[in-house]
């Protein structure tokens, strides 16, 4: 029996199967037992609720977008799980930017599996926002300096706008009009997404808010004097406040380099504090407080009042006698002869005092209430500084007593490090900005706490090289790890073996004398082939010959090609013609990182 379907019934078969599609294409599995679930609270409410399944917005398809129903369209949203939005589909990027993150306001598909770069929008046309400070036009040539910068925005994991952000106090004569505007036209904007913004100074007089004064979208911030409820951990970084002659590169010199020695453990006075005195407003706290501390012997706090248009309407009659204290006391030398420096906020959390202390080597006493500390993701402040609650202000001399001898010891030498390694130049505060963004985007070869808080420091260990601390002969004391007592001698070589005599040879013989040494490793950089080995010297160690590529001979890294052959953490480069004495032999083993033991029998 035939059964024949009449035209109507075709078309009601054909919409049912389009149905279906629809309803296969948007339906979510897993959202069975969540709507099962939601049947009791119904019924308890006496009336069930309209589920929207299929917004209407939904359906309104914006042409230059994907097609609606597709993965490309579908996979711009998320299902809602809480019964107080209905289970409607809502978009994965964040509607307030307040709650950004790597995660869900980064792009990290232009990041995955190539080499971490940033690019420099070139500078822009509008004359209003074409302003630029001295402090972002070294920051931007930093970053066109180093090793990130790219000049091809489709290589660009980061990209840095040449729009000056660095000062957004309206009453600044730094302070750059039309940037919000400028920042939509960007090429590359996309809301922020990926963009990097640099700022210092934000807010102005009476409040100092946070805000830079426009909407950043979904761009990450380096900013400084952030606030804990306002920050965003893991996608803004914190930086330092620095003065407009900060050093752009080489390092600003701490005092224990400056004066060739260390300073006394304990200094001529405990803690002191040198600044002005706020009478109203914010900031004016503990400022007004301090005077309460100073015994004129080892706890010095002075404050001045004079400064400001109105001061002499808003002082009081402690005025007088603070501004004649503040004059008998030079600021640096306080610094340099303090064992602790009191660092109070000022109208904004962060201080140019806080990196001044450091380089005085006078360990900070940071009273900040919610300051987000600079570069806090990735330095372990707690062994540099003491982060104390503005309101135990008046027992502070007794919290500074009882710190042991050792403990001030360990807190001045981290200083020293942190302010030398991170903070002596905006070449390095900009560049730890761009490694910790860079680790963040390659978490699988990011540094670990151990290489950014200990010497050399995250700038230098390159995990490029390796994560395993054990492999840099530099952790090898803190780690308690023996270390390896032999040595590799690597000879650059080009003249061609012609007796025993040779250059070479005698220096073969020479290191053979040191019972340190593991193998010697020729590097052939001449336009022949190397000698035989029956053309070496008889001797118990190894030795290995490289022949360089033509192509590499000039370039000056053609020592480091035997790399790869080389197992101890101790090398010595020498030329074929090196002539070595028996004293310098005898001392051969002596490197920057390890004093490996070392006897010789030359001569006897």
């Amino acid at each position: 029996m035939v059964c024949r379907m009449r035209t109507w019934e075709r078309y009601v078969l054909l919409v049912a199967v389009l149905l279906i599609a629809i309803v296969y294409l948007l339906w979510d599995p897993g959202s069975t037992s969540s709507s099962s679930q939601l049947a009791p609270q119904a019924a308890g409410a006496g009336r069930a609720e309209s589920i929207e399944l299929f917004p209407q917005s939904l359906w309104r398809h914006d042409k230059s977008g994907p097609r609606p129903g597709s993965r490309a369209f579908l996979s711009n949203f998320e299902w809602s799980r809480t019964a107080e939005e209905n289970y409607v589909l809502h978009p994965k990027s964040p509607d307030d930017a307040a709650q950004c993150s790597m995660k869900n306001c980064f792009d990290f598909s232009r990041c995955h599996g190539r080499p971490f770069k940033v690019f420099v929008y070139p500078d822009t046309r509008n004359r209003a926002a074409s302003k630029r400070s001295d402090v972002f036009a070294r920051i931007l040539e930093v970053i066109r300096s180093s090793r990130f910068y790219t000049t091809n925005p489709r290589e660009a994991c980061v990209f840095v706008p040449s729009l000056d952000t660095i000062d957004r106090d309206v009453l600044s004569s730094d302070y750059v009009e039309s940037v919000p505007e400028a920042l939509r036209k960007l090429s590359h904007w996309n809301g922020g997404r990926n963009h990097l913004l640099f700022n210092l100074f934000s807010g102005t007089w009476p409040d100092y808010r946070e805000s830079v004064g426009f909407d950043t979208g979904f761009a990450m911030l380096a900013k400084a004097s952030q606030h804990q409820r306002n920050f965003r951990h893991g996608f803004d970084i914190s930086i330092p406040l620095f003065l407009k002659d900060h050093p752009i590169r080489g390092g600003k010199k701490t005092v224990f380099e400056r004066m060739g020695s260390l300073y006394p453990l304990h200094r001529r006075y405990l803690v002191t504090f040198k600044g002005k005195r706020y009478l109203t407003g914010i900031g004016s706290e503990v400022r007004n407080a301090v005077h309460h501390l100073h015994n004129s012997n080892d706890v010095i706090m002075l404050t001045t009042c004079k400064h400001g248009k109105r001061w002499k309407d808003l002082a009081d009659r402690r005025c007088d006698v603070d501004n004649k204290l503040y004059d008998k006391y030079d600021y640096k030398d306080l610094l340099e002869n303090s064992t602790f420096c009191l660092v109070p906020r000022g109208r904004r959390l962060g201080s140019f005092r806080f990196l001044e202390t450091m380089f005085a080597a006078c360990i900070p006493v940071s009273m900040s209430n919610g300051y987000v500390l600079p570069f806090g993701e990735v330095l372990d402040w707690k062994r540099a500084m003491l982060d104390i609650d503005e309101r135990r202000l008046l027992e502070l001399p007794s919290i500074l007593r009882f710190i042991t001898t050792q403990s001030v010891v360990l807190l001045r030498q981290q200083v020293q490090f942190l302010a030398e390694t991170y903070f002596s130049s905006i070449e390095k505060i900009v560049m730890t900005t761009l490694e910790i963004l860079r680790d963040r985007v390659n978490p699988q070869s990011k540094r670990s706490h151990e290489m950014w808080n200990s010497a050399p420091g995250g700038l230098v260990t390159l995990p490029s090289f390796s994560q395993q601390l054990h492999h840099f002969p530099f952790y090898s004391a803190a780690l308690n790890l023996s270390a390896n007592d032999t040595y590799t001698a690597v000879i650059l070589a080009r003249t061609l073996v012609k007796n025993s005599g040779s250059p070479i040879v005698r220096l073969m013989k020479q290191l053979a004398l040191t019972p340190n040494l593991e193998k010697i490793i020729v590097v052939w950089t001449g336009g022949s082939a190397p000698p035989p080995k029956r053309k070496w010297p008889k001797i118990s160690q190894r030795i290995e010959t490289i022949v360089v590529p033509a192509d590499s001979r000039e370039s000056g890294l053609a020592r480091f090609i035997s790399d790869r052959l080389i197992t101890t953490n101790a090398i010595l480069s020498l030329e074929e013609d090196t002539r070595l004495n028996v004293d310098e032999v005898g001392h051969i083993c002596h490197v920057q990182f390890l004093v490996i033991p070392c006897k010789t029998s030359l001569g006897e």
